[in-house]
């Protein structure tokens, strides 16, 4: 037996397999951020933590590109990304619900667009674990170009640790991670 909603899932994934495949574009939640000059889009379950993670390491000099759905397309080899139409001048805060961009991110700590480089999996751990370190992962296959992924362990009942993500970027590309 099946429903209206078998068919509209059905054709919502063909919609979504054939832009991918002819438009050379895909969506991805999450938030995306550009740290020393690189495109970060931050993965992970809904309430972990990534729009507070992202609004503070703007706080601290970085810049913020968008929340939710991100907007992901292949021109030539790299990764364009940038927030969906419906989204892309907005946030998500707990607090407040969805509301502009702009009133708790200033319009010179934007932009509209970044190079995809490297992708981080906030991952909640079952219980606290002290220093837990970034862990490599596979490259996540998007648009069939291979990104570097590396895995970050949040504290139960807690938030990623705003300086541990600058020192996991920092440290991955000084080490040679490639675009």
């Amino acid at each position: 037996m099946s429903s209206v909603h078998d068919a509209f899932l059905l054709e919502s994934r063909l919609m979504g397999l054939l832009r991918e495949k002819i438009d050379r574009i895909c969506f991805v939640h999450g938030v995306l951020l550009n740290l020393f000059g690189r495109g970060i889009l931050i993965t992970g379950d809904s309430g972990i933590g990534k729009t507070s993670l992202g609004v503070e390491l703007v706080r601290r000099g970085h810049l913020w590109v968008a929340d939710d759905i991100i907007e992901i397309e292949r021109k030539g080899c790299r990764l364009h990304a940038r927030g969906h139409r419906i989204s892309r001048n907005r946030v998500h805060v707990n607090a407040s619900g969805i509301i502009p961009t702009g009133r708790i991110i200033r319009h010179r700590d934007r932009l509209s667009e970044t190079i995809l480089d490297l992708v981080i999996d906030l991952v909640r751990k079952g219980r606290p674990q002290p220093g837990g370190s970034p862990c490599k992962k596979k490259p996540r296959e998007i648009l069939d170009i291979a990104v570097p992924r590396f895995g970050l362990p949040v504290p139960c009942g807690g938030f990623a640790e705003v300086s541990r993500i600058e020192e996991a970027v920092h440290s991955f590309f000084k080490r040679g991670g490639k675009r």
